[in-house]
């Protein structure tokens, strides 16, 4: 259960980092200390192309297009957010019930309420605090 939960918490964690460097990479806080042609994504979503050219190209085609999602810091933590939603799924222990209610309504609303603190307080954290750049 509660490596399930850490899936959880780690696909926000990503999702905030892409939503940071995506939406805000002004105040991003590693931004001057980070490469931005792999991590500023109005730059590094080139880096999938031959010499950075769309007109020239996918680097990785077929089987291997897979290995784009490695080429830059967006769609690597993408990549990394869906691996942890589906590990989340797989970790999830199928036989666990947490019923404190007896309605099958108020304990799915329970878990609505879990899963949606596990989601927004790591993600609104990290996004605003963690990555955002310090101001003096």
């Amino acid at each position: 259960m509660f490596l399930s939960l850490f899936f959880f918490i780690l696909a926000a964690v990503c999702n905030a980092l892409m939503d940071k460097i995506q939406f805000h990479w002004y105040k991003f806080r590693w931004k001057d200390k980070l490469n931005p042609q792999y991590w500023n994504p109005a730059i590094s979503w080139k880096n999938k192309y031959i010499d950075n050219n769309p007109i020239k190209g996918l680097k990785y085609k077929g089987v291997f297009g897979f290995l784009a999602n490695f080429l830059d810091a967006w769609h690597l933590f993408k990549m990394i957010m869906i691996i942890s939603f589906a590990l989340c799924a797989i970790c999830f222990p199928v036989a666990f019930k947490f019923c404190i209610f007896s309605s099958y309504w108020l304990n799915g609303l329970l878990w609505l309420i879990i899963l949606g603190a596990a989601w927004n307080i790591p993600f609104n954290y990290c996004f605003h605090k963690v990555f955002n750049k310090k101001t003096v």
